[in-house]
């Protein structure tokens, strides 16, 4: 992860962030955030017309795997 951090910097031309400094900032990151960018991104695209068949409530996958 450090090494993917480094050359994301280098190639911003940002300064270089330790690992500590990463894993305090990481920790301080809303979980709820990414449900909301779930249902903003993924659940509202992807399932914004209602023709998706449920089972018990729940919306099924397509079958394109069987």
């Amino acid at each position: 992860m450090q090494l993917v951090l480094n050359e994301f910097c280098d190639k911003l031309q940002l300064p270089l962030v330790n690992s500590s400094a990463f894993t305090q900032a990481r920790g301080n990151l809303n979980h709820t955030a990414f449900i909301e960018l779930n249902q903003a991104a993924v659940v509202q695209v992807c399932y914004q017309e209602d023709d998706y068949q449920r089972y018990k409530g729940f919306r099924l996958g397509e079958e394109r795997y069987v």
